[in-house]
């Protein structure tokens, strides 16, 4: 089936915001094919469905669930009553918007886990995130699973295909890293002064390795740390809050002199910001990750720069590992180690060619051509 002028309905864990995750991304290249596309995000005012029209184009439609009394504490705790009340409300949607030609469910906490409820002539299961081990047996009424990580797709029980996908390049990194590529950029280092970017939301509590982050960036003064991501509650689209851990962290990084927080930015902003740097950082907790450090989505734009890549273990790169820094296991202890490793040598690892595999491997997992991957999918 190609994906052109079809009817699609999304189905989100996270809303539409500035921080775009690959639902959006996803959402984007959908609507540049043509197809009218359904984002089912979040719950509404009240106890009506609510659509309403995207601003920036006719095709976008922003769909929120009724606002039930007690029905986010009967989807906890009753979770019979919660699937029936389900069973009922869902067919109102069906009702309003028709039977879709393909449905993808990024939901993958217990929200809508009974696809057949949808009416759709294809239904894709897409976990970018763990299933709680409560409502993994719930989830069915679909084709295929997809995911980015074998510890998502392992972990559910199905006689469907499963399919690994490698996280998304979305296309405004996509351009700019063709730019660099032609205009060899890609193989400058025009700053004296060693500049290290972090991507990623400071309020994800304990995934977030905090100490070896602090570690680096008090071992080195002289290299300027910058951080771009949502660094209080009301900068985040992704339900995240600031526990007193993650305040302390983020009132601390304000302090140093050689550490700059740029906030939340929308893709097409942050694309830009991020070209004049000579490494990236990634330093997440893997005992405290539900996907096991196994894969992340800000991998895939580090790497569309080409530029050194510092690294908690990511499993999803075992098979690549030549393309980033990373370290062999879940032990974080040795990351001060690895950091000041690769700063030392940065010239080395920063070489021309090295930059141009890195920029080509991302280049190589567009979410264009994800979307082809996903009409060879549905064609089976």
């Amino acid at each position: 089936m190609e994906l052109n002028n079809k009817r699609i309905l999304i189905i989100s864990p996270e809303p539409w915001g500035k921080m775009l995750l690959s639902k959006h991304h996803y959402t984007l290249e959908l609507l540049k094919k043509g197809n009218t596309v359904y984002f089912l995000s979040g719950q509404s005012n009240n106890h009506k469905w609510k659509i309403s029209k995207a601003d920036f184009t006719n095709k976008l439609f922003f769909i929120s669930y009724p606002r039930l009394p007690l029905l986010e504490k009967i989807r906890f705790h009753y979770r019979s009553l919660y699937l029936f009340i389900l069973s009922v409300i869902i067919p109102q949607l069906n009702r309003k918007i028709g039977k879709t030609d393909l449905l993808i469910s990024f939901d993958c906490n217990g929200v809508f886990p009974k696809l057949k409820m949808f009416e759709a002539s294809k239904r894709l299961f897409f976990p970018v995130d763990q299933i709680p081990h409560k409502y993994r047996s719930e989830y069915s009424g679909f084709e295929h699973v997809l995911s980015i990580t074998p510890i998502i797709l392992n972990s559910i029980q199905t006689n469907k295909e499963k399919h690994l996908f490698h996280h998304g390049l979305n296309s405004a990194f996509a351009q700019n890293a063709l730019n660099l590529l032609k205009s060899n950029q890609a193989a400058s280092d025009k700053k004296e002064a060693i500049k290290v970017a972090y991507v990623g939301n400071l309020l994800i509590g304990e995934i977030l390795d905090r100490k070896s982050l602090t570690t680096i960036i008090e071992e080195h003064p002289q290299i300027e740390f910058h951080f771009f991501g949502p660094y209080s509650a009301k900068q985040s689209n992704i339900g995240a809050s600031a526990n007193d851990e993650s305040v302390s962290f983020i009132t601390y990084l304000k302090k140093q002199s050689n550490c700059t927080l740029h906030g939340a930015m929308s893709p097409d902003n942050l694309v830009t910001q991020l070209n004049d740097f000579h490494a990236y950082l990634l330093c997440y907790n893997n005992l405290f990750d539900k996907n096991e450090g196994s894969n992340a989505h800000k991998i895939m734009e580090y790497l569309s720069y080409g530029k050194a890549i510092i690294a908690s273990n990511v499993s999803m790169f075992n098979k690549n590992s030549h393309l980033l820094h990373m370290l062999p296991d879940w032990n974080n202890d040795n990351y001060p180690g690895l950091f000041n490793k690769i700063i030392k040598e940065l010239k080395q690892h920063n070489e021309v060619a090295k930059q141009k595999e890195r920029i080509n491997f991302a280049l190589s997992n567009q979410y264009k051509d994800k979307i082809i991957q996903i009409e060879n999918i549905i064609s089976l």
